[in-house]
């Protein structure tokens, strides 16, 4: 067995397949495909202003541009909205966890100022020391 038999080689094709192959064409579909041969000339039928439009192409591109960089715009100031909104909503949990904090610290102080008085009354009085009137004597007789 030759190399040529193994591998096969061009001259096993059929003459007939090839002259087949190339002679067939695909069926032309009819569709509205503007003509490319023309392809900056907006004087072309297809490529023209449509009937009653008084702008020209350049006109309605430059509006249009007009209407993107709007649009741009205001999906920029939306975004920035809702980063703003995404910042006041933690700013809100952040000041909801602090109230939170000071009323248990206020609690706290409640409860101790309440241990601290009940202390108090429960703590013996001692009665009060009369005063005593007490005489200095001054050796220099000083007074004053």
């Amino acid at each position: 067995m030759s190399s040529n038999e193994q591998l096969g080689d061009a001259g096993d094709a059929k003459g007939t397949d090839a002259a087949m192959l190339a002679t067939l064409t695909l069926p032309v579909v009819a569709s509205h495909q503007p003509d490319t041969s023309d392809n900056g000339d907006a004087s072309h039928l297809s490529m023209s202003t449509p009937i009653g439009e008084p702008r020209t192409i350049a006109e309605v591109l430059i509006e249009n541009a007009r209407l993107v960089g709007q649009l741009e715009g205001r999906d920029a100031i939306i975004r920035e909205l809702k980063e703003d909104r995404s910042f006041l909503r933690e700013e809100v949990r952040e000041g909801r966890r602090t109230r939170d904090d000071v009323k248990n610290i206020a609690e706290r102080m409640l409860d101790t100022l309440k241990t601290m008085a009940i202390g108090r009354l429960a703590m013996p009085t001692q009665p009060r020391e009369e005063p005593v009137h007490t005489t200095v004597i001054d050796p220099e007789n000083r007074q004053g």
